[in-house]
């Protein structure tokens, strides 16, 4: 007679294995590579903060930080940190080389998928803040750093009033992606083709999958032919306003589904196992 307990155990790794396969061959299944949570730095001015693997723009204006309880404010409970741009100051924020890990090159499609939150604990003001993709971080600067992105998608606007997610190509249309309420953390995908030079933005909020936003047909500023390994956060908008970043991926390909959470960041968490990020909502 079998051995229950053996048949079992043979039943239950049967399972696993089948399990495994299908994960494995399910094409809906992205990779997606966590860049950065931001919890494994100390907090302060960004470029000391994180070593060097962010660059805080013109370091040491107070525009550029590594922030904890960042979520709600001042008195969250939210343990996690975040990268804090804030406006006040011309064309300031951070940047970082993603090249060696989510480098999107010429002719390769990749999602960049962050969550950020315009955040008014300061007075509000108005908001204008870059997020998106270049050539090199070199390229970004904080002489209007507009001009400084391929792909650039951009908060702009005043809580409260006309607050929204803009998009922009070539024709600086700033068509509406998406209207946005202060203090809410929303997801946001970047779908990069970089073989026809355009991209798509997805958004949502909680852990919805990603809603068409609408899609720029022409890159910023006449970057043709560059492989894109430079990811930025740059702001000017007025005194008081700061937009927060936070759980930066990437996988290569389309994929519009929430990122799950996966255990290390490869920019600032090598080595930081455990330290599981936890979702916004």
């Amino acid at each position: 007679m079998q051995n229950p307990t053996t048949s079992r155990h043979r039943l239950t790794t049967l399972a696993a294995t089948a399990g495994a396969f299908a994960l494995a061959t399910n094409p809906a299944q992205a990779v997606w590579t966590l860049l950065d949570n931001f919890d494994s730095y100390a907090t302060g001015a960004t470029t000391a903060a994180t070593g060097g693997v962010w660059n805080g723009v013109f370091e040491g204006t107070g525009n550029s930080n590594i922030v904890t309880g960042g979520a709600m404010g001042a008195g969250s409970t939210d343990p996690s940190q975040a990268l804090e741009t804030r406006g006040g100051a011309a064309w300031r924020g951070g940047t970082t080389d993603i090249g060696s890990t989510a480098g999107i090159a010429t002719g390769e499609t990749g999602t960049v998928f962050f969550q950020m939150l315009a955040n008014v604990e300061f007075g509000g003001g108005g908001f204008d803040v870059m997020t998106g993709l270049s050539a090199e971080t070199s390229n970004i600067d904080t002489t209007n750093a507009w001009q400084d992105f391929a792909v650039m998608p951009f908060v702009a606007g005043t809580a409260g009033s006309d607050l929204a997610y803009r998009m922009t190509d070539a024709s600086l249309s700033g068509d509406v992606i998406f209207n946005m309420t202060a203090d809410v953390w929303y997801n946001v995908w970047l779908v990069v083709d970089n073989a026809a030079e355009t991209y798509s933005v997805y958004y949502s909020t909680g852990t919805d999958d990603g809603t068409f936003g609408g899609t720029a047909t022409v890159y910023r500023n006449g970057f043709t032919g560059v492989d894109l390994n430079a990811l930025g956060f740059m702001a000017a908008g007025e005194d008081g306003s700061r937009l927060l970043v936070d759980n930066v991926h990437y996988t290569s390909g389309v994929d519009t589904t929430f990122v799950p959470e996966p255990s290390i960041a490869v920019l600032g968490g090598l080595g930081m196992l455990g330290l599981l990020r936890r979702r916004r909502s």
